[in-house]
């Protein structure tokens, strides 16, 4: 199985993690997470029902990990157009992409993420 895999479920639950190794498929309890600083106790809970459920063989798990593919491949063609509009409109067609343009972009759509997620 792919660490990725539950990783990527993880985070499409909103669970704040960075990093997961699994050394033994079999045996959940070489599974490891490790979170983000962030993460609330909470989320730790969800994070525990998700992991001690998580089967990437079933079709559920691969259902989810499907599921997870798609958001990632929509938000990924969402930032790309989202940067190709922001430096169209601000520097024309013709427009060098450099550094500051790109911290500009970044930080515009780190905002706009930020106010979506608060509603």
């Amino acid at each position: 199985m792919d660490a990725g895999q539950l990783q990527d479920v993880l985070k499409a639950n909103g669970i704040p993690v960075t990093a997961v190794s699994i050394r033994d498929s079999a045996a959940k309890g070489t599974w490891a997470v490790e979170y983000d600083p962030s993460v609330t106790p909470e989320q730790m809970a969800v994070a525990a029902v998700l992991i001690s459920s998580f089967d990437p063989q079933s079709p559920a798990g691969q259902e989810a990990a499907q599921e997870v593919a798609a958001k990632q491949a929509s938000e990924s063609l969402m930032v790309r157009a989202f940067y190709r509009f922001f430096i169209y409109t601000t520097m024309g067609p013709d427009a060098v992409i450099d550094e500051k343009m790109i911290a500009q972009a970044n930080a515009l759509l780190a905002r706009c993420f930020k106010e979506a997620a608060q509603g």
